[in-house]
């Protein structure tokens, strides 16, 4: 498990003076709450009665950060973008005693970018997007002797890989801070991609 929190404050001094303010936080609806960072990792899972005598290992991972980022022009508020990542939101690793191995993860992100113009709020963006991956391989080992070749044996080795990956994602507009969000583009996209490798040697 780990904790972390950053700040950082970047005044750039010209003709036109610019000021960017960025510190860890939380989106919360459409607020940003000063909050650190964390990971967490589950290990040796694989010791639990009944699976433990199929699985070789288990890890589950969780982790979040977030970020709000206020641009200042002459001291006053241009803009401030706040994100929100669980990347990822669940994590699963494991290993079976009889070769198999699989990931799965599932992410969730999150934005919001509220741009001001004089002392009226100018516009509000929005995107949010969530993927699931899943992959699993299996490895065979062996051998195999030539009956015409004496005493001659051929190293034989045979990997499996299937990997599945689905994502949505979607952006909303709102001109003010009391109109409603209307969707400007929504996509959903899935991939899978089988793998078979062969390979020998003597």
């Amino acid at each position: 498990a780990g904790l972390d929190y950053n700040f950082s404050d970047n005044l750039n001094k010209s003709s036109q003076s610019t000021q960017t303010i960025s510190k860890t936080a939380y989106l919360n609806d459409e607020t940003g709450i000063p909050f650190p960072t964390w990971s967490l990792t589950w290990q040796g899972l694989e010791k639990v009665k009944y699976i433990n005598k199929y699985l070789k290992s288990l890890r589950l991972s969780h982790s979040f950060s977030g970020n709000q980022e206020d641009n200042y022009t002459q001291s006053k508020l241009t803009s401030t973008k706040l994100t929100k990542n669980f990347r990822p939101f669940l994590g699963i690793a494991i290993s079976m005693k009889n070769g198999i191995t699989g990931n799965i993860q599932y992410n969730n992100t999150s934005s919001l970018t509220t741009t001001v113009k004089g002392s009226s709020l100018a516009s509000r963006t929005k995107q949010q997007a969530s993927s699931i991956s899943v992959s699993g391989s299996y490895s065979k080992r062996g051998g195999l002797r030539l009956p015409f070749m004496k005493n001659k044996k051929l190293d034989n080795n045979l990997d499996f890989k299937l990997s599945f990956e689905s994502s949505n994602s979607e952006d909303f507009s709102a001109k003010t801070l009391k109109s409603k969000y209307t969707s400007t583009r929504s996509q959903k996209t899935w991939t899978l991609e089988p793998r078979v490798d062969y390979s020998f040697s003597s």
